[in-house]
């Protein structure tokens, strides 16, 4: 007589264990995460510096109404010159605080405690700030500097502040800053300057 044994016993004990592995996997994958994401500090302010950095740049040096110099072309295919700023060129005599003042409008403090949801110099200062610091440090801090040749052949050059610094950043706690030659028009000369800005 011959028995013939049935394997299909031993294969529903394989899938049953490969399925109970399985759904402990997936089980234990989901509590390492969950218990991660509840874990991670989410970080919702907006990190707007280089948008500022750009748009006060811009604003300064590349606008007509700030400091730019507008300049006006006569072309053969029109009647009525056309207007246009030479970005880069800055007039001297423009380089003060009744034109750079509005250019730099909503740009003015740091509204670390003078955010109206501080609503007491202690709640400020449990955010790690100074609350009589805060409450005077500007955005910004913008310099024109004029350079002059200190030798004949042009290889050193001294820089000579223009006016004044405006803002009360100090650059060298900033992590945001530029430098950028420009060309700095005087009457009828043309030298060569730095528009230095700096971004808190």
């Amino acid at each position: 007589m011959i028995r013939i044994k049935s394997k299909k016993g031993e294969g529903e004990i394989q899938t049953l264990m490969y399925l109970f592995f399985a759904v402990l996997f997936i089980i234990i994958g989901l509590i390492s995460v969950k218990s991660y994401l509840i874990n991670v500090a989410i970080n919702k302010d907006l990190q707007l510096s280089n948008l500022d950095f750009g748009v006060i740049g811009n604003r300064l040096i590349a606008s007509d109404n700030c400091l730019a110099e507008r300049s006006e072309i006569t072309v053969d295919w029109s009647d009525k010159p056309i207007n246009f700023v030479q970005i880069g060129n800055v007039r001297k005599e423009r380089i003060t605080e009744s034109v750079i003042g509005p250019c730099l409008k909503g740009f003015d403090k740091i509204d670390i405690c003078t955010d109206p949801k501080y609503t007491s110099k202690a709640s400020c200062e449990s955010e790690g700030e100074d609350w009589e610091e805060q409450k005077t440090i500007q955005k910004y801090s913008v310099t024109f500097y004029e350079l002059v040749e200190e030798t004949e052949e042009g290889e050193k050059w001294r820089r000579t502040i223009i006016d004044k610094t405006y803002g009360t950043l100090d650059c060298a706690r900033s992590r945001r800053k530029g430098e950028f030659l420009i060309n700095i028009i005087d009457d009828q000369t043309t030298k060569l300057g730095v528009f230095k800005l700096c971004i808190a």
